[in-house]
């Protein structure tokens, strides 16, 4: 195998890895629904943190349709919904988009479950302990 970018692992398979590595305690802190994660960045936050991010990005996601002039369901869609689901008042799964989008966002670990079901991926998840370490590996594979 040819290296071209560093610190990179790169196949030239037709199959889709993601593959996220993270202390035992971050892992089961998502499962348990204390922490989000965000799959483009990786990266978690606490779910008040992860809601208000979230949040930003709908009411850009508003502007944007408005200032484009495309369609949206308001009724799904609005400032009232994301002033709920900022303040905690809506479940944390809740988003406007479809799975396609989740990548972009703080998801819960149910959102990543059936985003990683809808893809037709299979789910991986190994917990192993590297120099006195829990770790957890997560993510997903399958074909394009």
């Amino acid at each position: 195998m040819k290296q071209i970018r560093k610190n990179v692992f790169e196949t030239n398979s037709s199959m889709t890895h993601s593959l996220v590595v993270c202390k035992n305690d971050k892992f089961d802190d998502w499962v348990a629904g204390k922490l989000m994660f965000k799959m483009y960045g990786q990266k978690f936050a606490d779910v008040e943190t992860a809601r208000k991010e979230n949040a930003k990005q709908f009411r850009d996601s508003i502007k944007w349709y408005e200032d484009t002039g495309r369609e949206y369901n308001r009724d799904k869609f609005n400032e009232e919904l994301i002033e709920k689901y900022e303040r905690g008042e809506m479940k944390e799964n809740w988003t406007p988009f479809s799975s396609y989008a989740t990548e972009d966002y703080f998801i819960t670990f149910d959102q990543f479950c059936n985003y990683v079901r809808m893809e037709g991926y299979e789910l991986v998840d190994e917990t192993s302990d590297v120099d006195g370490t829990k770790m957890t590996v997560f993510g997903y594979y399958g074909h394009d």
